[in-house]
Order: C-alpha cells, then sequence, then structure tokens
C-alpha cells in the first residue's frame, strides 16, 4: 500500500447513471470480497452493486429511506452487510409522515434483512432514532461480533449492542462535552487492541473510546471542522470532511489533507447548486470535492468515497 505524503491522487467517476437524478444521495459506500463496490441509489430506497471493471451495475431494492451508512463485514464465516437508514423527519405540511430510523443486516448473497431493536431506553420515549452509522467488531476476543451504530441524527448517542441483544448507550460526556450528531463509526484496527473511532461532526472533533465504551482521547485540529466517516488504511485513518475535504489522520494523531477544502461550503444552495432560484444539482469537477460523505477503503488500498447532493457522486481514488 502506497503512502500517501506528498501523493496527488488519481481521481475516477465510478457511476453515471446518477447524474440524471434529481433525487437526493446520501450514502454509504463499501467493497465486497468480489471487488463489487455498494453504493445507496438516489432516494434511498434500494442499493447498487457495482462491477468497477466492466462498470456494470445492478440494483437491489431494500425496504429503507436512506442507505445512509453501508458497512461489508466477514463474521464467523459469514459476510454481511450492515444498513444504517436515518428514517424521515416526515414533513406535515406537504402530508409525508415521518419514517422511523433502523439499522439492518443483510447476509450475502442477498439475504433477507434482519433489524437491530432500537434501543429501550428512555432518549427514545417521544424521540425516533435516526441512525447514521455501523462498526462491527470482527477480531477474536471478548467483543468479537459487538456491533456498534451512531445515532446521529436523531438523540446523538453511540450504542454497542452485544450477541445477546443487551444495548450499552454512550453520550461522551466525560469528555465534558456530549456528542453533538456522532455522524460516522468505525473499528480502528491500527493499534494493538481495535477501539472505536467516531466522527462527532457538529463538535468538530474525533472521539476515540475503547471495546468497553472507556474515553481513550479526543482529537480536535483546524483541518477538522466536518468530520462524516471514517475508514481504516494502513496505518492511517481516513476522514471524510462534508465541508468538501478528505484528511488523513496518522498514528501520531497528525491530521493532513490529502484533499483540501476548495470552499464549495460557501456556495449559495450548497450541497445543490442554485438555477433561478430552485435547487438543482452543482457542477462538479476531477479534483474537487463538493460535500463528501461516506468513505471505504479498498483491498488494493483505494479510497472510495460519496457525495451528498442531488443524483451523488461516487469517486476512487488511486495513491
Amino acid at each position: 500500500m502506497k503512502a500517501l505524503d506528498n501523493a496527488v491522487p488519481n481521481w475516477k467517476i465510478l457511476w453515471l447513471e446518477g447524474e440524471a437524478s434529481s433525487e437526493w444521495s446520501h450514502s454509504g459506500i463499501a467493497e465486497l470480497p468480489t471487488g463489487e463496490i455498494v453504493f445507496a441509489e438516489p432516494g434511498g430506497a434500494a442499493l447498487i452493486f457495482l462491477d468497477r471493471e466492466s462498470g456494470a451495475s445492478r440494483r437491489l431494492g431494500t425496504p429503507t429511506q436512506d442507505n445512509h451508512g453501508i458497512l461489508f463485514a466477514r463474521l464467523d464465516g459469514a459476510n454481511y452487510l450492515w444498513l444504517a437508514d436515518p428514517g424521515t423527519a416526515g414533513n406535515p405540511e406537504a402530508s409525508q409522515p415521518a419514517v422511523d430510523g433502523q439499522v439492518l443486516r443483510i447476509e450475502l448473497p442477498e439475504g433477507t434483512p434482519v433489524a437491530i431493536a432500537q434501543p429501550a431506553i428512555p432518549a427514545y420515549a417521544d424521540a425516533p432514532w435516526r441512525p447514521t452509522s455501523v462498526a462491527v467488531v470482527t477480531a477474536a476476543g471478548d467483543h468479537h461480533g459487538d456491533v456498534w451504530i451512531a445515532d446521529g441524527y436523531g438523540e446523538s448517542l453511540a450504542h454497542r449492542v452485544v450477541a445477546d441483544g443487551t444495548v450499552t448507550t454512550f453520550d461522551a460526556a466525560q469528555t465534558g462535552e456530549t456528542f453533538n450528531c456522532p455522524h460516522g463509526i468505525a473499528i480502528d484496527m491500527r493499534g494493538e487492541e481495535p477501539i472505536v473511532a467516531i466522527a462527532d461532526r457538529s463538535n468538530r472533533r474525533l472521539v476515540f473510546m475503547t471495546l468497553d465504551g472507556d474515553i481513550i482521547r479526543t482529537l480536535r485540529h483546524e483541518l477538522i471542522t466536518s468530520p462524516s466517516s471514517i475508514a481504516v488504511r494502513g496505518g492511517d485513518l481516513i476522514v471524510t470532511e462534508l465541508d468538501g475535504a478528505l484528511l488523513r489522520i496518522d498514528e501520531r494523531d497528525d491530521v493532513f489533507a490529502i484533499i483540501p477544502r476548495t470552499g464549495e461550503r460557501d456556495r449559495d444552495g450548497w450541497p445543490n447548486a442554485t438555477s433561478n432560484g430552485v435547487p438543482v444539482r452543482p457542477v462538479v469537477e476531477i479534483g474537487r470535492l463538493n460535500s463528501p460523505h461516506g468513505v471505504a477503503v479498498g483491498a488494493d488500498g483505494s479510497i472510495f468515497l460519496t457525495e451528498w447532493f442531488f443524483g451523488g457522486r461516487q469517486i476512487q481514488l488511486t495513491i
């Protein structure tokens, strides 16, 4: 795997069909052992499986409002996709009811989705959960198979679900500041023991926890302004910044811009553009990020990311 220092990424746009869509793309992304890339179809009610060599794609309908977080994990000899669907807040003026969020697990090849129950805690007595990201502990040990869920759009909590269904909830209050949109979550395998890394987006920081849920440290930096999703690439964390950048964080917590912020966030109508006062898909360019959202790292070290706007964009970066 090549180092990222002073390297210019080679860009490839993976799927052009979304460019014609007027639906929001608000997607996660993952790579399967087959080499296929998985991401959400614009509109959120299906997955697209893309062969990145041939460009051929297939569609799988899902009982979701928004395949916002997508994770591939191999666990106990089986291959799974995990989907975090935050649901929708609804729009009473348009007679659109709210739809609760959910977390689904699909065994591959495409099996029947299995839901993880919403945590039965007082925080959800009068408020739905809005899960945005999932992480699974695949390493051997006491926490093997634990599922971590980030409720980024709901009550700003992180949950650990163990095999018997027991849920433990964390709010990061020990740091002196509770979570505020813990948008992305990942198992950080870079050290001697796996830990949990959380992109606490509205607090403009990363939070690191043990698998028991104890706070290890927090990380703030001038380049960390809107951390959204996290993936591991060798000795680095790769972090999407919704404001328009892609970051690398090394094992010393030094932060570098793989793709620096270009100011798109300040545009009228961002993450879309406007035409005669109407939101439209933005004009996007190779080499510039508009609103990077989901991220994954492939077996060959490629970085895959999605962008959030009408129709979306799915990008492969090789370095």
